[in-house]
């Protein structure tokens, strides 16, 4: 039996929060790897009712249900942390669970004497005590969940390790990994770090007009190079700058020559439960039966089965939106990376040419060439059909990790609504803020199209986006910018209509081409949800790990060309090594389990 211990972010996909972010769903990349199958929910279900409680609501504990029927895979004993990210939580989403350290044996906090967060009878009730969950799936499948603000996280990490003596820990998420790099341990130690720091430090310098942060974001990339064995990332182009960092840290040398250690693994995405349209129960007060005239009547629960999130009068969001509107979907924060300019001036530029405005240059649009031509392009549009934008997401409270990012966002998000709010077109920007992720599947449904608009940088040509993924997931049409390896795959296959990076027009013409085509907009979506299911499927971008994982698994012969970073005792002797070099614990690791 092969210990296994993995470490992520929290909320996972299931979770009802009001943000959905990246650092989850890419842990649940993993989860799903390290799991070969579902149980029929009875003994494993009832070990974790047992230990967690069953004071959890519906929506809270619908991840919980998941896992309880999740086994890992053949060989695996697994222990999953899930480090909670707490601006992804309202106040609502954290309801009381019976606390469960002390029977897991995590009371203390850990070696250095820190108190847990949640233990106790007595322990005041905090944000960090009722993010704090326990859980035992059955013989082989421990989950743990610990806010990223409470204070004993690393006490208690180090206390996980300490107990379970994982044969290798996979850290998934930059911040994650560099916790991991910090703590004590013997195995080795597998890095997923999708995102390449520097870039997101340069976009985030260049938003904040400050250097600053430069030299803490290097220190955050070499902690955990330097003490990684295998490395995963998102895109080949950050594959090579990784390539690049470790040779500048004299971790390219001869024993690396022909083994592969830093791996490829695209973001997937798959079907949630919580994709799912629920059921929308409304109570009712019934008019005084003729038998009764003297009562108030009855109140009685009915299925409202016309419900509409923004659109029409009385929309559940209270936007409001014309029935017929053409609606444009933006769905997600407003990162640093986003091209705000070229959005909005695009998105009021093809506003103005369905208004039918020859004054657009004067409205702001023209500022990127879109004035009197969008008067032009206007004729023969259905000026009865107006273009509204709709928008979640809004502002990012600073988190400790991430400060420099939560501010760059921040600053997007303002510039954005300040061009909006000079727009003639304001009335037609609507802004929900952040929605709760079971409500995400309504804003699909009645949304037009989807967009996505970034700036080209580093960050972009290095990075991926959840957002595109999520939208060719409901066959939503999207217009976006190239740069993401991503978005030039989806381009190829038609998967979305592609414009030119800062093209304002580019913008406003794809807009205006689905706008006037809805047999367009149906062969996108459907190609998108094609996409998704050929190349985006969790079983075929995980397939570098899986690969590995297999190897490790049964300990059987790792051939050269594979993910094991091994070799010969004389090859090992010929090139000498620093206890922190890159392969030492990897060749300890394949000796151990006869993988060399």
């Amino acid at each position: 039996m092969k210990r296994v211990l993995l470490v992520g972010n929290a909320p996972l996909p299931d979770d009802n929060v009001k943000k959905r972010p990246s650092e989850g769903l890419r842990t649940w990349q993993f989860v799903k790897a390290l799991t070969g199958g579902m149980t029929n929910g009875s003994a494993a279900g009832s070990t974790s009712g047992s230990m967690a409680g069953s004071s959890a609501g519906e929506d809270g504990s619908r991840n919980g249900r998941v896992l309880s029927k999740m086994v890992p895979r053949s060989g695996l004993d697994l222990r999953l942390v899930t480090i909670a990210v707490d601006d992804c939580y309202d106040d609502e989403d954290l309801e009381p669970e019976v606390g469960t350290q002390a029977s897991l044996g995590f009371a203390d906090g850990g070696s250095d004497g820190a108190a847990g967060s949640g233990a106790g009878a007595d322990a005041k009730v905090t944000r960090e005590s009722l993010l704090r969950k326990d859980y035992k799936y059955g013989a082989n499948f421990i989950h743990h969940q610990i806010s990223e603000n409470d204070s004993s996280l690393y006490g208690t990490l180090q206390s996980i390790i300490d107990e379970h003596k994982p044969d290798v820990i996979i850290g998934v998420n930059l911040d994650v990994c560099n916790v991991l790099s910090r703590m004590r341990f013997d195995c080795v130690f597998w890095a997923d770090m999708a995102g390449w720091t520097m870039a997101k430090a340069q976009i985030d310098a260049y938003k904040t007009r400050n250097d600053r942060r430069l030299g803490s974001y290097l220190r955050l990339e070499e902690n955990v190079l330097a003490r990684a064995d295998f490395i995963s990332v998102v895109s080949e182009a950050q594959k090579y700058t990784v390539v690049g960092e470790l040779a500048m840290m004299k971790k390219m040398g001869a024993y690396e020559f022909d083994r592969e250690f830093v791996v490829t693994i695209e973001n997937g995405l798959e079907d949630f439960k919580s994709d799912r349209i629920e059921k929308i129960v409304r109570t009712v007060r019934n008019s005084p039966s003729a038998d009764r005239a003297w009562s108030a009547g009855g109140l009685e629960e009915v299925e409202d089965s016309g419900l509409r999130y923004f659109r029409g009068p009385s929309s559940y969001s209270g936007a409001d939106i014309p029935s017929n509107a053409f609606v444009i979907l933006w769905l997600g924060s407003y990162s640093a990376w986003v091209d705000e300019e070229t959005l909005f001036k695009g998105v009021e530029a093809a506003m103005a040419a369905v208004a039918g405005a020859d004054e657009g240059s004067e409205s702001g649009a023209g500022g990127g060439g879109g004035g009197g031509s969008s008067a032009r392009r206007g004729s023969g549009l259905n000026r009865t059909r107006e273009i509204y934008f709709v928008s979640t997401g809004g502002l990012s409270e600073l988190s400790k990790s991430e400060a420099s990012v939560s501010e760059g966002a921040n600053k997007t998000y303002l510039n954005f609504k300040e061009m909006v709010g000079l727009s003639r077109f304001k009335d037609q920007f609507k802004f929900l803020g952040w929605v709760p992720a079971k409500h995400i599947p309504y804003l699909y449904r009645e949304a037009d199209i989807g967009i996505n608009v970034d700036r080209r940088c580093l960050d972009t040509l290095t990075g991926s986006r959840n957002r595109l993924l999520e939208m060719m997931k409901f066959e939503l049409p999207i217009v976006s910018t190239f740069g993401t390896e991503l978005s030039y795959g989806m381009g190829s296959f038609g998967a979305c209509l592609g414009v030119a990076s800062g093209s304002i027009e580019g913008v406003r013409d794809a807009i205006l081409e689905l706008y006037s085509n809805p047999a367009r907009r149906k062969d996108y979506g459907s190609k998108g949800r094609k996409y998704l299911e050929s190349y985006c499927a969790y079983d075929r971008v995980m397939k570098p790990f899986n690969k590995w994982l297999g190897k490790f698994s049964i300990g059987a012969g790792v051939a050269d060309d594979g993910l094991g970073r091994g070799g010969s005792g004389a090859a090992r002797g010929s090139v000498a090594r620093g206890s922190a070099a890159i392969g030492d614990r990897a060749h300890k690791f394949l000796v151990k389990f006869g993988l060399k």
